[in-house]
């Protein structure tokens, strides 16, 4: 498995290991809030990626950042998303590790 980031585009999703790290920058087109976890899709401009942010963190230092991370993820925000691709129902998705709002649509 590799450690090291790769940019994402959309299209080249589907093509990724599972276990790859990867970082993306797009808009947030749709949220879902659970208690476990929030679930939203990011369209780079290429396509639309789902990610999964898991709020139910083991621990108080890392159930408080992924409750703080979760507060970021807004309909229409620019996000930089870093994860690892994952798989649901046999879908890709992104399984989120950090994120961060993106104040310059440049940025994607």
């Amino acid at each position: 498995m590799e450690s090291h980031h790769a940019r994402l585009l959309a299209f080249d999703f589907v093509r990724k290991q599972v276990g790859r790290r990867v970082e993306m920058v797009g808009v947030a087109v749709s949220v879902e809030r659970k208690p476990k976890y929030v679930r939203f899709a990011v369209d780079d401009g290429t396509g639309c990626i789902s990610c999964i942010l898991w709020t139910n963190q083991s621990g108080a230092p890392q159930q408080q950042a992924a409750a703080d991370m979760a507060r970021l993820v807004t309909l229409g925000g620019l996000l930089a998303v870093h994860g690892r691709v994952s798989r649901y129902h046999h879908h890709p998705q992104l399984t989120v590790s950090s994120l961060l709002p993106q104040p310059d649509a440049n940025a994607e």
